[in-house]
């Protein structure tokens, strides 16, 4: 992705590709999404987000 996608607001690309998947609300893959590109842009601190280490969601299986 170009730097000009990802600066567009809901008109960028990926805004627009998300709202076309049958996603729910509270699905973290568009935000992963955005926040890999932005990383990669150097948008964010590769340093910073190595520091703050890995993050989970982990879904217990309910009984």
């Amino acid at each position: 992705m170009e730097l000009k996608d990802l600066m567009g607001g809901p008109e960028n690309i990926l805004s627009q590709k998300s709202a076309e998947a049958p996603l729910t609300p509270t699905c973290l893959v568009p935000a992963a999404v955005m926040n890999a590109c932005w990383l990669e842009n150097g948008m964010i601190s590769k340093n910073l987000a190595r520091d703050m280490g890995k993050m989970e969601i982990i879904f217990d299986k309910l009984e």
